[in-house]
C-alpha cells in the first residue's frame, strides 16, 4: 500500500504495475529477507514473506470472501483502497487476489493459494482477533512441527459424504483418502469451503457441531490446487452454490 501511494495508484493498480515492473517485488522481497535475517523476531503480514524467510512459522489465514469484503468496508477508506459497496469490495478483492496469484506464480513458481505451502492454516471467518492471536502464538511456542495444522470452524464445513461423483473424481478422492486419520476431521479444501466426502468424517463433523466449539483441528487430505494438478477439477464439480451441486448430481444419476 505504501508503494501504491507513492505511485498514486490503488492497491489493485499497483499489483498490475508490479506484473511488468520487477523493481517493486525486488524492493519488497529484499526488505523481507533482510528483516528475516535480523536479530529481532518479526511478524510479517505478507503474501510472500513465507517464501523469503526460511525458518519462519508459515501461517495462512483464510476467510469467506464476503466476510473479507465486510471487514474491508469497516476500515477507513483511503485513496489506495476504497469500495462503494459489498459487491464492489468482493469483486475487487477477488480480482486483486487473482492478479497477485498470477504474478507470484510467474515470478517464483509458487501458488500462494496452495495450502500445502503453510505450517498452520486458520479459517478466521467467525473468530475474533484475540482467539486467532492466542492460537497462532500457541502454535509458535510449540516450535518444530512434523505435520501441518489446520484450524477451522465446523459450521463452515460442507457434508458431501452421500454425494455421487463422476468416476474420475471418485478415483482421485479415494486415492487421497488413504491419508486420512481415524477420529480426525479429514477435509478437502475447495475454496472458499472445506468439504468432507466420507461417511466416517460426517460422524466426526456432527459430533463437533454438537460440541459448539468455534475452531477445531482438521487433517487436510487435499485441496483444489492438488486436484487441478492431477487433472481433476474437484472445486468445479463441488461448486460454490447448491444449484450447481444439484445439477451435477442429476447428471451423475442420469
Amino acid at each position: 500500500r505504501q508503494i501504491a501511494a507513492e505511485l498514486g495508484q490503488s492497491a489493485l493498480e499497483a499489483n498490475r504495475t508490479a506484473e511488468v515492473d520487477e523493481s517493486i517485488d525486488r524492493r519488497i522481497d529484499g526488505l523481507a529477507a533482510e528483516l528475516g535475517r535480523g536479530p529481532v523476531d518479526t511478524i510479517f503480514d505478507s503474501r510472500m514473506a513465507w517464501h523469503m524467510v526460511d525458518d519462519a512459522l508459515k501461517v495462512h489465514l483464510l476467510v469467506d470472501p464476503e466476510e473479507a469484503a465486510r471487514r474491508v468496508l469497516r476500515r477507513t477508506a483511503t485513496p489506495v483502497e476504497s469500495y462503494a459497496s459489498l459487491r464492489q469490495a468482493t469483486e475487487g478483492l477477488k480480482e486483486r487476489s487473482s492478479v497477485e496469484r498470477r504474478r507470484f506464480h510467474s515470478k517464483y513458481d509458487v501458488d500462494i493459494l496452495a495450502l500445502r505451502n503453510y505450517d498452520v492454516v486458520v479459517d478466521t471467518t467467525g473468530v475474533g482477533v484475540a482467539q486467532i492471536v492466542d492460537l497462532v502464538a500457541a502454535e509458535f511456542r510449540q516450535g518444530h512441527r512434523t505435520r501441518q495444522r489446520i484450524w477451522l470452524d465446523p459450521q463452515r464445513v460442507i457434508d458431501r459424504s452421500t454425494f455421487r461423483f463422476p468416476n474420475a473424481i471418485r478415483r482421485f478422492t479415494d486415492e487421497v483418502s488413504s491419508h486420512s486419520e481415524p477420529g480426525q476431521l479429514n477435509v478437502f479444501y475447495a475454496a472458499p469451503k472445506f468439504v468432507i466426502l466420507r461417511p466416517e468424517d460426517a460422524e466426526v463433523l456432527h459430533r463437533l457441531l454438537a460440541s459448539k466449539g468455534q475452531l477445531v483441528s482438521a487433517n487436510l487430505l487435499s485441496d483444489g490446487v492438488d486436484a487441478k494438478d492431477e487433472g481433476v477439477y474437484l472445486a468445479r464439480i463441488l461448486g460454490t452454490c447448491e444449484p450447481q451441486l444439484e445439477i451435477a448430481a442429476l447428471r451423475v444419476r442420469a
